[in-house]
């Protein structure tokens, strides 16, 4: 019988020093910026990521092409800072053009054409009947002389093929400002959709929103420099 309360006693010990050591870990962790809890609060990387979204990252693995990364930035409406995430789509010394709202890196489209969102004016007598498949974003659709309309590249071919001629579905554009936005400071033609090829800078990254005319992307901040990178995600 002592024999056995003597091995129960040993497990628990053993037992309550691989909590305290796990405990232990994941508090130092916490605090190293080895991980940590995020919550996704815009629609700016819809459709892949809603708002409400949990997010598992850190600093344990690099900021690179394709990852989401969290950064911090002051944030001009709270007056503090803020951790953004956004995917970073290229790094120092790429070659970056936007063209109809898809991003070209050193010369080759890098989106996934199911995975963003532009926005597109649509000029139709039906848009319950047009739009019925589209009803999980209905906060995301704004009703005006034409209505506007965030789609993937892919749903936009598919519904322009449902138009009749006097029908029209035209993607959103307008031009940036220098006083608002980043790029418009270096190409002063440069819009919402378009704009020349340039270098992103030394120790930076250039990072884009999915859901492109609804988000505040390195189009208007600028290159994100890599001390202001706080991690990237790991699991969602």
């Amino acid at each position: 019988m002592k024999m056995g309360a003597s091995k129960k006693v040993k497990y628990w010990i053993i037992a309550a020093s691989i909590a305290g050591i796990c405990t232990l870990v994941l508090v130092a962790g916490r605090l190293l910026g080895w991980w940590g809890l995020f919550t996704i609060r815009s629609p700016s990387q819809m459709p892949e990521l809603v708002p409400g979204t949990m997010i598992i990252g850190g600093n344990l693995q690099a900021a690179t092409t394709g990852r989401f990364v969290l950064f911090r930035v002051h944030d001009e409406v709270e007056q503090q800072q803020a951790i953004y995430l956004f995917r970073c789509v290229a790094q120092e010394g790429d070659t970056v053009q936007l063209r109809s709202g898809r991003c070209y890196v050193n010369g080759r489209m890098i989106d996934d054409s199911s995975k963003i969102w532009l926005t597109y004016e649509l000029e139709t007598e039906r848009p319950l009947e047009l739009l019925e498949a589209y009803g999980d974003r209905n906060d995301q659709i704004f009703p005006g002389e034409r209505l506007s309309v965030p789609l993937s590249p892919v749903e936009a071919a598919a519904l322009r093929r449902r138009l009749t001629k006097f029908e029209s579905l035209k993607l959103q554009d307008y031009p940036l400002r220098a006083e608002t936005s980043w790029l418009a400071r270096i190409d002063s033609s440069a819009s919402i959709n378009d704009c020349n090829a340039f270098v992103i800078p030394a120790r930076h990254l250039f990072v884009l929103g999915a859901n492109r005319h609804n988000a505040r992307d390195s189009r208007f901040t600028g290159p994100i420099h890599q001390d202001s990178v706080v991690g990237v995600t790991y699991f969602r």
